[in-house]
């Protein structure tokens, strides 16, 4: 053992004159396989182990299951690789066997994986049985890291660094792709479609976003240099039904899942954790249902009241599915990709020769078959759409992406400002015909709002203020929606 240390102290110290370490965090990458910008390249494989590798967003781990093997590789030669083993990753810690050079795992109180040697590639294969974790050799062996620490022998770096790209490498409906050379000067080409790109290829000037699963190559130019070709793939997730999700085996978790429904019972609200116990089925009705464990809000972020979730909701929901003593759920540290509160009042803006049809396209739109807004003297031009089947109408709600309210013509304790807009109370139109007029930047907007059960006498009241829940609209080109007084777009980011 002492043998042992003097050599890596030996390695080590020579490695600090001759030598270059890169540290790579594995939440830069958020993915099973990359290409860093010092041309060292990260790959995974499940061999014939039984679980693909996985990064773990919650834990922001790579992790490599029993059987399965992990090849780091650089253009420069490796003379050492550590590991930084996550806490997940402390609990089910395997030997390692590698094709080249000397390994060596510790577990309690250490948890360390360290390689040395020199080579251009080393392949570290994980072991059958959890050996070094807490949990003991009972559990099958796992390999998760929150980092992994790469020395490269110095000038045996290229002449032009390649690219580093990064962006969600599982995404939802987009994700935003940013490509990044270190080497100072040197122009970015780029590729969508898994062809090799040149010189010839697009230039990265600025991000970009992609909608459909995508390879993304790179390679760096500055003269007559040129560096490795980096290559990313992101994929789209396949977002599953509640129904599609009651049918996948569960007798092992399966992890990074889609499932989007409708809250059909909300149970309890743990205010420590901020998550909410809630379940969900296709129709929102109380069968067939998914239960949503311990679950947080858009992107993770804490719920602050169990009211932040209504039966109605419809969601989409990320995290881990599994089968708890019979019962199919979403575990704890699930999250909100996708959320959009039931009883939406749906709206266009004042910019009357663009109006965006948000219902049935219908030239207009009634309101509990009673209210129907129409512009001005003429049809179409709806100011306010509700789809049939949502909840008792709040208001007639118009929207003014600008933020600037002019004077209105109705009473003040008929109408509210609220977020982008003005929610006008349906109690202000109580006669059979109303005329509105809103100035909006200098510009007078009339419509008319019809009441088919109204009357002309003034005294008569339809109903009284009601409750604003919630309201969908736009905001400088954004949707975005108001509730319980804030407002957030629809990643559930607060504006």
């Amino acid at each position: 053992m002492k043998k042992f240390f003097s050599i890596l102290a030996a390695v080590l110290f020579a490695g600090s004159m001759m030598a270059e370490t890169v540290t790579l965090k594995m939440e830069d990458y958020a993915t099973t396989s990359f290409t860093t910008g010092k041309g060292i390249t990260v790959s995974t494989a499940k061999n014939t182990g039984s679980t693909e590798p996985a990064y773990n967003a919650t834990g922001k781990d790579l992790r490599i299951y029993a059987k399965g093997s992990i090849t780091i590789s650089a253009e420069a030669n490796i003379t050492a690789i550590s590991f930084t083993i996550s806490t997940a990753g402390k609990k089910r810690l395997a030997p390692l066997t590698v094709n080249v050079g000397t390994v060596t795992v510790k577990g309690t109180p250490d948890f360390t994986a360290t390689w040395i040697g020199s080579a251009k590639e080393v392949i570290f294969t994980v072991g059958d049985k959890a050996d070094y974790g807490t949990d003991g050799n009972s559990k099958a062996g796992q390999l998760d890291f929150t980092e992994i620490e790469v020395t490269l022998e110095e000038g045996a770096a290229p002449a032009v660094s390649t690219p580093v790209i990064t962006g969600d490498a599982s995404f939802y409906e987009t994700a935003e792709i940013s490509i990044a050379c270190s080497t100072e000067d040197a122009n970015v080409y780029y590729t969508l479609d898994g062809a090799e790109p040149t010189a010839e290829s697009a230039l990265y000037a600025a991000p970009f976003e992609i909608n459909a699963t995508t390879t993304v190559k790179a390679i760096a130019i500055k003269g007559e240099d040129k560096s490795a070709v980096a290559e990313k793939t992101f994929t789209k997730a396949t977002v599953l039904t509640v129904a599609q999700a009651l049918a996948l085996d569960l007798s092992k978790p399966v992890e990074n899942q889609y499932v989007e429904g409708i809250v059909s019972r909300v149970e309890s609200f743990n205010s420590n954790y901020g998550s909410i116990i809630y379940w969900i089925s296709d129709n929102g009705e109380q069968e067939n249902e998914l239960e949503v464990y311990g679950g947080l809000a858009m992107n993770g972020d804490k719920f602050e009241a169990q009211d932040d979730l209504a039966v109605g909701d419809k969601v989409v929901v990320f995290g881990t599915l599994k089968d708890f003593k019979g019962t199919k759920e979403f575990d704890k540290n699930n999250y909100l990709v996708a959320f959009e509160p039931a009883g939406i009042i749906v709206v266009s803006t004042c910019d009357w020769d663009n109006i965006e049809w948000l219902g049935d396209g219908s030239p207009e739109q009634t309101f509990g078959n009673q209210f129907k807004v129409c512009k001005d003297g003429a049809q179409p031009g709806v100011v306010n759409i509700q789809k049939p089947g949502w909840a008792a109408e709040t208001g007639i709600y118009l929207t003014f992406p600008s933020h600037v309210f002019g004077e209105i013509s109705l009473p003040e304790n008929k109408y509210v400002k609220d977020g982008a807009g003005i929610v006008f109370y349906l109690s202000a139109f109580t006669a059979k015909e109303t005329e509105v007029s809103v100035m909006c930047e200098g510009n007078e907007i009339i419509f008319t709002v019809y009441n088919d059960k109204g009357t002309d006498e003034p005294t008569a009241l339809i109903n009284t203020k009601p409750e604003v829940k919630a309201v969908k609209t736009v905001i400088n080109g954004q949707v975005v929606i108001i509730r319980d007084g804030k407002t957030i777009n629809m990643l559930g980011v607060e504006l």
